[in-house]
């Protein structure tokens, strides 16, 4: 189950169970809610029944306002597009958090051959695009970006500080801005190497940047609101894996802290990597001590006892199992880490050949319970939230497609401006020579998972 409907699985079991007992439970615990705009002060016994009042007229109104995902898919539903990129954008719009900012790496979305990322950028434009403008994006600075973009009066100072620049603006003075903006324009033009003339930063005077503060204050730093809160379902990871150095680890640390896999002995990395269960997530329960007295009083009725001592079994059961499934899960997160070490190292281009038959075979389990795991549980890693599956890839011979599509972006990239792009049939020979045997159709295909036009298009 995932960690959602496992919460609901153990709510269900205590209630059914008087032998279950919740102890605690971090996401309804008080104190896991933000103390901010809190205010004391000394308040009357009319001006609490005063506020009881309003508070109760409050809760009584029910929120007709139209959620984020319903108005988004509204506008969404209505342009044209192929099923497979409609099942994306759907996607993308119940990702997004109640600041209308990605929960996942949109790139998990991407379901090859159906779509690509050609058609993860067209979905992104598309709903960006919708009203309120500025949603579907990775942070403040991209939501105001886009929101700058699509205004004819867009200024050209504020174009430039909001792509990229955003650091520019702290603090907010027009004196500090426009320092900033002359050093980063100098130091552009001493790079013989600089792919792009910035020279006309240097003409900027203070009012420019003035006028490109006044520009920013116009746009929306949150266009979601005036949207319903409805429920949204949060993606938790379950595992989290964290680069540490091999000499900052203490072996008897590990029980506490989580288990560690090294790299291999000829490897030359300085790090190592703790990975650990998400315990937060799923409430942590026990067997009610009350229950397990009464399991054990001779003096109850005979076929009291026997129905409580049934409770205190099941209850033991389910514990166990609950158990069973966090060692698994943590086995199984070990496994992917040793097994994908240089892809926890290094990031994407990285992964190596993985099935979950492999991952079922050294855990002892059927490969159905691998391939649910996967589908349903996410590792919080330095390069981002990930689900399970993203770690299992096939390839050709020991390469990985992963690896393979990573080589024919760096081939595609490394090509001279203005020179004749090279066709799949000399990708195909470009890779040999790198130990890498590809098909021109095997690389096509990659190259059409990764949205790269053929090389009549790229010459176009």
């Amino acid at each position: 189950m995932s960690s959602h409907d496992l919460r609901q699985e153990i709510y269900s079991a205590a209630q059914k169970n008087p032998a279950i007992e919740i102890v605690s439970d971090s996401q309804e615990s008080p104190s896991s809610y933000g103390a901010d705009n809190v205010r004391t002060g000394v308040t009357t016994a009319a001006g609490i029944e005063k506020s009881q009042a309003y508070q109760e007229v409050l809760e009584a109104q029910e929120d007709t306002r139209e959620s984020l995902q319903e108005h988004l898919l509204s506008q969404f539903n209505l342009i044209k597009m192929t099923p497979a990129q409609a099942e994306l954008g759907s996607a993308l719009i119940y990702n997004l958090d109640s600041n209308g900012y990605h929960i996942l790496d949109p790139k998990v979305f991407i379901k090859p051959p159906k779509t690509s990322l050609k058609d993860l950028a067209f979905c992104l434009k598309t709903i960006q695009e919708l009203e309120p403008v500025g949603v579907c994006c990775v942070n403040l600075e991209e939501s105001l970006l886009i929101q700058a973009r699509q205004k004819d009066d867009a200024d050209e100072c504020a174009l430039f500080l909001l792509d990229g620049h955003f650091e520019f603006l702290n603090p907010p003075e027009p004196s500090e801005i426009l320092k900033k903006i002359r050093s980063f324009a100098k130091e552009q033009q001493a790079m013989s190497f600089a792919v792009k003339d910035y020279s006309f930063l240097l003409d900027y005077e203070i009012e420019d940047v003035k006028n490109a503060l006044l520009f920013i204050r116009t746009l929306e730093p949150m266009p979601t609101r005036g949207y319903s809160s409805s429920p949204t379902s949060y993606i938790a990871p379950d595992v989290f894996v964290e680069k540490v150095l091999i000499k900052d680890v203490n072996k008897s640390d590990e029980t506490d802290r989580g288990t560690f896999v090294y790299p291999d002995t000829d490897s030359t990395s300085e790090y190592c990597f703790e990975v650990k269960l998400a315990r937060g997530n799923i409430p942590e329960v026990r067997i009610n001590q009350q229950m397990l007295d009464m399991s054990k009083n001779k003096d109850m009725n005979y076929d009291a006892r026997q129905q409580v001592r049934e409770n205190v079994y099941q209850a033991k059961n389910f514990i166990a199992m609950l158990e069973q499934r966090q060692a698994v899960i943590n086995m199984a997160a070990l496994e992917i880490v040793r097994a994908q070490m240089e892809f926890f190292l290094h990031g994407n281009g990285h992964l190596n050949i993985l099935h979950q038959k492999d991952i079922a075979k050294l855990l002892k389990v059927n490969e159905s319970t691998v391939s649910r795991m996967a589908n349903s549980k996410y590792i919080q890693c330095e390069w981002g939230l990930l689900p399970v599956s993203y770690f299992f890839t096939g390839g050709i011979q020991d390469v990985s497609s992963d690896r393979i599509k990573a080589a024919i972006q760096a081939i595609v990239e490394s090509q001279a401006s203005g020179s004749k792009p090279l066709s799949d049939q000399k990708i195909s020979i470009a890779l040999e020579s790198q130990g890498i045997k590809c098909a021109r159709r095997t690389v096509a295909k990659y190259r059409n998972q990764m949205a790269v036009e053929s090389s009549y298009n790229r010459k176009k």
